[in-house]
């Protein structure tokens, strides 16, 4: 928690910069005394085009980058899904036809040309959550009032499932691949039992990347058992086993980083008692 809150200080600390720099920064030189003029009061000879021309510019960048961030942020929220963005999602496609057809059909009332193009992703959206919600309502869409008890019940139900997936493979590098992410996932659900003030954490990893892992694991089992494999069976059997051991891998790292504040300060007890019976001479030096 310390650590997100001094990289959060220093990336406000960077924007404060960046935006001093973007107020002298322009077609006209300015020195930075009269960059400070404008927030002093003092008047000089570019104070009409600081504040009237450059604060505002900068001011509506920020306001824009801010939005901009907080729709991203909400997006991946409300799908529970990191790779969520408006060009795949669709949503800026939908602005872009709803747009359109308003220049097609009100073409002389352009003011309101973003009204429309803002009311195409509304319903993009709205369109691409409903789809979602039918098609994978456990998987995708965030439910925040799911009990933390389903989740690891359904966690459960995907490793059993990814067990029998890994008894009917033939390659072993993929069935211990297959273990290694089984492992990594009853370590993550014990960990979300004990704490389930994570309930949300937990959720993410049950929805979306569990069953991608078990999705990977079925389809390669599924074409081992094709009698006849081509050339791009092939490739798709290589690319699923990588892909299968970079996910152990990664659940592993997931399940590191979650235990690693016990593991320094266990570590760091270990350092501290270490250089006691050093000093008291209990035990030898290294």
């Amino acid at each position: 928690m310390k650590r997100f809150y001094l990289i959060l200080a220093m990336l406000i600390l960077l924007t404060v910069l960046l935006a001093v720099l973007a107020l002298k920064s322009g077609a006209v030189q300015v020195s930075w005394s009269e960059v400070a003029g404008v927030f002093t009061g003092d008047d000089n000879g570019k104070t009409l085009l600081l504040r009237e021309i450059r604060l505002p510019r900068l001011l509506l960048a920020l306001l824009a980058g801010s939005a901009l961030g907080i729709a991203g942020a909400v997006l991946q929220q409300v799908l529970h899904n990191d790779l969520a963005a408006p060009e795949i999602m669709g949503i800026s496609a939908g602005a872009g036809t709803a747009g359109v057809v308003w220049l097609l059909y009100c073409g002389a009332s352009l003011q309101y040309l973003g009204f429309a193009s803002f009311a195409g992703a509304l319903l993009a959206a709205a369109a691409v959550y409903l789809l979602l919600q039918c098609l994978l309502p456990q998987r995708v869409i965030y439910q925040p009032n799911a009990p933390r008890s389903q989740l690891v019940e359904n966690g459960q139900d995907i490793r059993a499932k990814l067990c029998a997936a890994a008894e009917s493979t033939q390659d072993p590098q993929v069935r211990q691949s297959i273990y290694r992410i089984d492992d990594a996932a009853r370590g993550l659900l014990a960990w979300g039992e004990a704490h389930p003030h994570e309930k949300d954490r937990l959720g993410r990893f049950v929805r979306f990347y569990l069953p991608t892992a078990l999705k990977l694991a079925e389809e390669h089992c599924r074409m081992e058992k094709q009698s006849s494999k081509g050339r791009n069976i092939l490739q798709a059997m290589e690319k699923s086993a990588e892909m299968l051991a970079q996910m152990g891998a990664a659940f592993e790292k997931l399940q590191d980083d979650l235990f690693l504040p016990r593991a320094m300060d266990i570590t760091a007890e270990i350092t501290a008692i270490k250089a006691l019976l050093q000093a008291s001479r209990l035990i030898d030096k290294d």
